[in-house]
């Protein structure tokens, strides 16, 4: 699972290994953010992306949607030439870092 912080302004960033490799021109990509929470797909633009040792960064950004914390997103990274899913997955928004994330975070107080 992905994380991006839903107090970040403009874009986010994602680190993933595709299925397939070798694309160069960005126009070929399209990333599909469907939000499981209110059952919507999302607009998404990628301004930026590259490769390194196998490893795509890709720098996005969700045009109609304000992100919430504990938003929960299926992504999907499609080749537009021949429909082809490079990468299928999901991303959670939180402020909390991965390695302590907790659920409950600021719901409930222990004595």
């Amino acid at each position: 699972m992905k994380v991006i912080n839903p107090n970040t302004v403009g874009t986010h960033e994602i680190k993933l290994i595709p299925r397939f490799e070798g694309y160069q021109d960005i126009s070929l990509l399209t990333l599909s953010l469907y939000n499981e929470s209110i059952r919507e797909f999302s607009d998404v633009t990628i301004s930026d992306y590259y490769e390194l040792n196998g490893v795509y960064t890709l720098e996005f950004s969700i045009n109609n949607y304000t992100i919430l914390e504990n938003d929960t997103f299926e992504i999907k990274l499609l080749d537009n030439q021949d429909s082809n899913v490079l990468y299928k997955g999901k991303i959670l928004a939180t402020s909390q870092t991965p390695q302590n994330y907790k659920l409950t975070d600021g719901l409930y107080t222990y004595n």
